[in-house]
């Protein structure tokens, strides 16, 4: 009898165990209820601050109540994080105040952008801010107050998978874990991280708003049947899209209203739409002239855009995996943004009617070793790769995926971000001795690590060559005799390392003292075509190794 009564003892202790491991780790809730505004940290204790999980707030509540409830969300009044574990919000009881003239305004702010110089303060009563919680990452539910409204899509909060709004509510109301205004006219906010993979907006609904669907992870189709208007990145970022079906109502695509999702397959049209139309995947404006979208298959390595295409539009062509894009001879102008992220594009054939390439109109295309321009346009020309003006003396734009390069003798300008605004693989960079103009090349270098300006004359401009913040990892080379003109230079002064070169007899910059990358590696041991956020071991022409941290880009 004792051996059994001790086994079963072991047992019971083993289930108590194993159900405590099914418990939430170290929850804590909490509910508590304010009498006047601005007076909810002198309810909670400075434990309770940084440990509770689970709130529920009634009675009014200020913008400095809502800097405690981001401070206990992960962030605070300043955007930096904070150790709050809070996930789940519950404000359904609460009201908001909005500002009051006869209150100081560093009482009344609840975020400070100091990168965009803006202090946020909450505006009329009521109103639940769209950037209220942003940056508070550790929130994961939140039950809006059943009186508030909002005005746009809520932003910021990255791991938010839930969001909810009382039946009660007059202004808003929630179906399949998307809100939407009472009446379903106006679509305004799905949480990034829901587990909906399919979304169909009511019949009602009009205008989907803008980061209404903003790098929502799960989310695969999305059905819009009578919507009429969708906002600038209102559909943007969602990596796991795959197909958006519209009806016959559509009559307003905003620019860069569908942007970014890289595994978008289909985009249709009803055929009766008086605005727009399918060509094969393609969606245009009626008349086939404008291209919105491009969206193909996965396994399709060469994509020819349809003939009669006039203009491309801003994130037109997010093709991930196309090795090879061929715009139409009928292609006048390719937008800014034009293509983006076609990551694994080597080759882009250009047409004999390209007449406009808008600044950066290629964005983050880190396979790209070569632009191929038809011989018969009148207007650009391909050398080496790269795209110059007719007459070769202004270099447009270089393929992103060369980690050096020379732009041609001749060449007396270099375009406004020539190296693409973000160029991450570029490493060496010689410029002609005939260059006299130079404009902003670049505003994000992580890898470039020498510049080899031949000209004798340090060329002029209306901004720095590269902005100044990030030079100090650059050696700018300069020919003999010219280290003080560069030096006193208002342009080129901004390197703190200018050294003089002799450039006599040299036509490819590759100093044998210089080592330069070879390959790149992930801290797992994966090959890397190009830097990747977090820790990148680098492996160099002379033999040594590197490890180099490259931050997220946000």
């Amino acid at each position: 009898m004792k051996s059994d009564y001790t086994f079963r003892g072991k047992m019971c202790l083993l289930s108590a165990m194993l159900l405590a491991s099914t418990l939430p780790v170290n929850a804590k809730s909490l509910t508590i209820e304010t009498e006047t505004e601005g007076t909810l940290a002198e309810k909670i204790s400075e434990t309770d601050k940084w440990e509770v999980t689970e709130l529920k707030v009634s009675g009014p509540l200020n913008a400095f109540d809502f800097r405690t409830l981001r401070e206990m969300s992960g962030c605070d009044l300043m955007g930096e994080p904070t150790e709050g574990k809070l996930k789940k919000l519950d404000l359904a009881d609460a009201t908001i105040i909005g500002y009051k003239e006869e209150l100081p305004p560093d009482d009344q702010s609840y975020f400070i952008d100091h990168g965009g110089g803006l202090m946020w303060f909450i505006g009329k009563d009521n109103r639940f801010n769209s950037n209220l919680f942003y940056r508070c990452t550790s929130l994961e539910e939140l039950t809006l107050p059943t009186t508030a409204y909002v005005e746009e899509a809520l932003t910021g909060m990255e791991n938010l998978n839930t969001i909810s709004v009382s039946d009660e509510s007059q202004q808003l109301a929630i179906i399949g874990n998307v809100l939407y205004s009472k009446d379903k006219t106006i679509l305004y906010y799905c949480p990034p991280l829901s587990a909906e993979t399919s979304v169909t907006a009511p019949s009602e609904t009009q205008t989907v708003c803008a980061n209404s669907f903003t790098s929502v992870e799960n989310l695969e189709s999305l059905t819009l049947s009578n919507v009429r208007s969708v906002q600038t990145y209102a559909i943007s970022y969602c990596y796991n899209l795959k197909s958006i079906t519209f009806g016959n109502q559509l009559e307003e695509l905003q620019q860069q209203g569908i942007f970014g999702n890289t595994q978008l397959e289909s985009v249709t049209v009803a055929a009766d739409n008086p605005y727009y139309k399918n060509i094969g995947t393609a969606l245009t404006d009626k008349e086939g002239k404008v291209l919105y979208l491009y969206p193909a298959d996965g396994s399709i390595s060469e994509i020819t855009l349809p003939d009669g295409i006039e203009t491309i539009e801003p994130g037109a062509l997010c093709l991930p995996t196309a090795k090879t894009i061929n715009l139409a001879n009928s292609v006048r102008t390719v937008k800014t943004y034009a293509f983006m992220n076609c990551i694994a594009t080597e080759r882009v054939y250009l047409g004999t009617g390209v007449e406009t390439l808008e600044p950066d109109f290629a964005f983050n295309m880190a396979s790209l070793t070569e632009y191929v321009v038809d011989a018969g346009n009148p207007n650009y020309q391909a050398i080496d790769g790269a795209i110059y003006s007719k007459d070769g003396k202004r270099c447009v734009f270089l393929p992103g995926g060369r980690t050096e390069f020379s732009i041609a003798e001749g060449t007396t300008s270099l375009d406004l971000t020539c190296l693409g605004s973000i160029n991450k693989n570029i490493q060496r960079l010689t410029l002609p001795s005939t260059l006299t103009d130079c404009q902003t090349l670049c505003y994000s270098y992580p890898s470039l690590t020498a510049i080899y300006c031949k000209a004798t004359t340090p060329p002029a401009g209306n901004s720095y060559p590269l902005p100044p913040y990030n030079v100090a990892n650059i050696t700018l080379y300069v020919p003999v005799g010219t280290l003080g003109d560069y030096q006193e230079s208002q342009l080129w002064n901004i390197f703190t390392n200018i050294q003089e070169y002799d450039f006599a007899g040299v036509t490819s910059v590759t100093p044998e003292n210089e080592a330069y990358e070879v390959e790149r590696y992930s801290i797992d041991g994966k090959r890397l075509p190009a830097p990747a956020p977090g820790l990148n071991i680098v492996k160099m022409s002379d033999g040594t190794v590197q490890k180099i941290w490259v931050p997220e880009r946000r």
